[in-house]
């Protein structure tokens, strides 16, 4: 009632709809979506979304998955495919198989595996 005023804590910003995997928790098991993924903890397991996954610089992904955006500040062990975009950020650790479009990498990220470049599937060549 009196004295202390209560501390305001900054809301976590995300989409609507983006499945949150937290510090500290850890999930095994396949995602298939549409929406967002952003891992803040970890996970085992295969993900196919059609749309961004985050892994940030804690969080750990270990498995398969294609997606539109990866965007790597934590650690991801698998074969991945990005439709888009793969972005590896300076404390980013990927190992496995990266096939994408454009890769996006910072001085002191770690890549470990094969790449492969490959095109966007709105400019293959109708057969």
């Amino acid at each position: 009632m009196f004295g202390k005023k209560k501390e305001e804590v900054a809301p976590v910003v995300t989409a609507a709809n983006t499945t949150i995997i937290g510090e500290g928790t850890q999930v095994t098991g396949d995602f298939t979506t549409t929406e967002p993924i952003s891992i803040y903890g970890k996970l085992e397991g295969n993900i196919e979304s059609s749309s961004n996954v985050f892994v940030a610089e804690n969080g750990v992904m270990c498995g398969n998955g294609v997606m539109q955006v990866l965007d790597v500040k934590g650690s991801v062990e698998g074969d991945i495919k990005c439709l888009e975009v793969a972005k590896i950020a300076e404390s980013g650790k990927v190992s496995g198989s990266l096939a994408t479009v454009r890769l996006q990498t910072e001085d002191g990220s770690t890549f470990d595996g094969k790449l492969s470049m490959i095109k966007k599937e709105s400019e293959a060549k109708p057969e």
